[in-house]
């Protein structure tokens, strides 16, 4: 039975860093994209049909952000992930990666120290690297077939400098929706030397496992989302930081007024509302359809050298390679010379993705089963 997730959506020529980007990222031409974090779905019908009559009203002027905004948020936590909001914990961004780039800002010097844990998003070494903060490695380790994070190699390398973590909850690229257990684990430390956790939580909605906010486990931390994964909005640029503790988001505010930020965006702002008030239907359904994806993708591999798992959450899947005996470099010619596919090459996430290819799975499933089955035949 076709759902509207089946439904061909042509993005060449609409300005789309996905299709369009591809001639500037890849020298390879005629690629199809399997790499940028977004989804070849419409969006829910309610979100359009609100921006619909945003765009009718025909001006366009300065948004207030009000208790429609705030609300949608706190409404959302408190029925999604049983956490209680109220507005003035809350702040408006524009996205994640310039949510974190503000976090870094109002909480460490030049020369402090930010920790981060790869295999992860790709912005984050940028964010740190820019503003002139030292970046230290805490790279996620296997225990089987799953990646966790390395507590005690955390404990040795924080010292006096050491200002920040950020924790990628859910993570990408690996997947993991991170158990209570062990974020109570990660809390301890950082509590213990006095650290901030700033935790990107934008996956939070697209999870299969139970997720565990982290500002349920400390008040003292700062979180930052945004409805963009969840509901495909990540051209709208709105997202927001939220935090508990009065002296940190109120820190946060301030960084955002010192640096102009704090204006909005009337299609971002209204796209949130309708997502968080109206269209939680839809992503019950993205969910079921996601998984079946995951699954037959999981179906298609299995027989080749290409070794991955199903999961926890996002509509992302990490690659191993390691089996073909290939070069990285040989996999990446053969992946895009070869059979014409643009996956995120898992380097571009810290060195130790070396052998792995990030696959963004988010896309009709027909076209997503023939673009595996090139790669299944070749590996």
């Amino acid at each position: 039975m076709n759902t509207i997730f089946d439904k061909h959506i042509d993005r060449k020529n609409t300005r789309c860093v996905k299709y369009d980007g591809l001639k500037r990222v890849y020298k390879e031409g005629g690629l199809f994209p399997l790499w940028v974090a977004d989804m070849d779905f419409a969006c829910a019908a309610p979100i359009v049909e609100d921006l619909k009559k945003r765009v009718e009203h025909c001006i366009f002027g300065y948004e207030e952000l009000g208790e429609e905004f705030f609300g949608a948020i706190v409404h959302w936590y408190q029925k999604r992930h049983s956490v209680d909001l109220e507005a003035h914990n809350i702040a408006h961004v524009a996205g994640v990666v310039s949510g974190l780039s503000i976090a870094i800002e109002a909480f460490s010097s030049e020369g402090d120290e930010v920790i981060i844990q790869p295999p992860v998003y790709h912005p984050f070494f940028g964010v740190v690297k820019h503003l002139e903060r030292e970046i230290v490695l805490n790279p996620l380790k296997k225990d089987g077939s799953r990646y966790v994070m390395d507590i005690e190699n955390l404990k040795n390398i924080i010292t006096k400098k050491t200002k920040i973590v950020i924790l990628c909850s859910p993570h990408n690229p690996v997947g993991r929706v991170w158990s209570k257990s062990e974020l109570e684990e990660l809390v301890e430390v950082c509590k213990e030397h006095k650290i901030l956790i700033v935790s990107d939580e934008i996956h939070s909605d697209l999870v299969f496992e139970r997720f565990t906010p982290l500002c349920t486990l400390e008040d003292n931390i700062l979180t930052i989302n945004s409805p963009s994964k969840s509901f495909n909005l990540a051209g709208l640029n709105t997202a927001y930081a939220f935090s508990k503790n009065p002296k940190i988001i109120k820190s946060y505010k301030k960084m955002l007024a010192k640096r102009s930020l704090e204006g909005s965006n009337n299609f971002g702002t209204t796209a949130l509302i309708s997502a968080y008030s109206k269209c939680e239907f839809w992503l019950e359904e993205l969910l079921k359809y996601i998984e079946g994806n995951f699954d037959m993708v999981l179906e298609s591999l299995k027989s080749t050298n290409i070794k991955t798992y199903k999961p926890e959450g996002t509509y992302l899947m990490w690659l191993d390679f390691k089996e073909t005996n290939l070069s990285h470099v040989e996999i990446e010619d053969i992946l895009q010379k070869d059979l014409k596919l643009a996956l995120n090459s898992g380097l571009s996430f810290g060195k130790d993705g070396e052998y792995f290819f990030r696959l963004n799975i988010a896309l009709p499933r027909n076209i997503l089963r023939e673009k595996i089955e090139l790669i299944s035949s070749r590996f």
